[in-house]
C-alpha cells in the first residue's frame, strides 16, 4: 500500500501544480496520466486530430 500512497501523492502534487501555474500543458498531461492509469492510452495527438 505504501507504493499506492506514493503514486496518489504524486498525482495530487501534479494537480496542485497545474492549479497554481494555470498551465494548460500541465493540465493536459495530468488528464493523459489519468487515462493511462485507467488503461485507456489515448494520446493527446489522436484526440486533437478528431477535433
Amino acid at each position: 500500500m505504501r507504493g499506492m500512497d506514493g503514486e496518489l501523492e504524486g498525482v495530487e502534487a501534479m494537480v496542485a501544480g497545474a492549479k497554481s501555474k494555470g498551465g494548460r500543458e500541465i493540465c493536459e498531461r495530468t488528464v493523459e496520466l489519468m487515462y493511462y492509469l485507467l488503461g485507456e492510452r489515448h494520446s493527446l495527438q489522436d484526440r486533437d486530430q478528431h477535433e
